[in-house]
């Protein structure tokens, strides 16, 4: 690599996702700007410390120490530009990017302003539905009685409809609640393990309170990931949306780029509403009908962008040099190419105990 390209250190967090180790790679590919990389990990065996340049130990997204301890790293080693990966890490950093600043250190979260809304998908609903924007109907849940009334508003029995908290993060907790047995198609496919009839959910919550729930319908439609990279004041330089695979997010199965109408059409209005800046994701899904739903704003970049850099619209690479002050590069968004992934191997050690 040329020796004239501008340097800069760029750290990664949570790097023992599924995708870590390509992201990781990606950053050396980068050909506007050269790149040395510091993986960080609550886990000390996690993956990616074998393919970042410098790996560092920190604690978890939710320990109220992580932001200090992550600036702390950011400092030893010179850091430039910082992408949390997990939404407790991005909300965490959200409090603490004067402090980065100050450093100048570039962190890629959204402000502090935005945190409430974007760490409850309910509070955000509200919050986009109080705009005049489409929301999916839906119902705040926290007792029995709530989640009743909400299968009967809902269409249930004859009706699916969809459960999930209110916090939760990479689709952990999403339930369909279906008075149907699933078929034999939809278990081989793996569309039904989280299939459950609303007596068994009703006797799994008790008679108190619970964490609070969103009931809302069942979508059958086709998944979509958005990458957003927006400037400072966020209007976007990219808007990238990938129909996924498979419905489920994890383990990741892969994506093409896929520039459906509505769906762009959906973020482009959300998005001049929330201002949300940097590299972030929408996920949205598509109805029986082909019209598009937002299901939530991730806070932090997806990990699935690996497809649109696989496919030179390297959205990390632009991202960093945003945070340079250099131009972003204007890319030709290839509709219709994918990638999945496939076995790769890399070597390991045991670890002490």
């Amino acid at each position: 690599m040329s020796r004239n390209l501008p340097a800069a250190t760029v750290l990664l967090t949570c790097v023992g996702g599924q995708l870590a180790p390509w992201l990781l790679r990606s950053l050396k590919t980068c050909s506007q700007v050269q790149v040395r990389t510091v993986g960080t990990d609550a886990n000390p065996g996690a993956l990616g410390r074998l393919f970042a340049d410098v790996f560092h130990r920190v604690p978890a997204g939710n320990d109220p120490d992580y932001a200090k301890a992550l600036l702390q790293v950011c400092l030893r080693e010179k850091v430039q530009v910082v992408f949390p990966t997990s939404d407790e890490e991005a909300l965490a950093l959200a409090d603490w990017a004067g402090e980065f600043h100050e450093a100048g250190i570039h962190v890629s979260c959204p402000p502090a302003a935005k945190k409430g809304i974007l760490a409850n998908k309910a509070d955000m609903y509200d919050y986009l539905a109080g705009l005049g924007l489409p929301v999916p109907p839906y119902h705040r849940i926290r007792r029995r009685t709530e989640l009743e009334h909400a299968a009967g508003a809902l269409g249930y029995p004859a009706q699916d409809f969809l459960v999930k908290p209110s916090v939760a993060r990479g689709g952990r907790g999403v339930w369909v609640i279906s008075s149907r047995t699933p078929t034999a198609e939809e278990r081989n496919r793996q569309l039904a393990v989280d299939f459950i009839s609303l007596d068994a959910l009703l006797s799994s919550l008790g008679e108190g309170a619970f964490p609070e729930l969103i009931a809302m319908p069942s979508y059958s439609g086709d998944m979509f990931d958005v990458d957003v990279l927006a400037d400072f004041k966020g209007n976007p330089h990219y808007l990238v949306p990938r129909r996924r695979y498979h419905v489920r997010t994890n383990p990741f199965r892969g994506c093409w780029l896929d520039p459906h109408p509505g769906v762009l059409d959906l973020v482009r209005k959300i998005q001049e509403k929330l201002g949300i800046p940097y590299l972030f994701d929408y996920d949205v899904i598509l109805d029986q009908k082909n019209n598009p739903w937002l299901l939530e704003v991730n806070p932090r970049m997806s990990g699935s962008l690996a497809v649109s850099i696989f496919h030179d619209v390297h959205l990390l690479e632009f991202a960093i040099l945003m945070f340079l002050g250099k131009e972003v590069p204007v890319r030709e968004i290839p509709w219709g190419r994918g990638a999945k992934p496939v076995l790769d191997l890399a070597e390991t050690r045991e670890m002490s105990r």
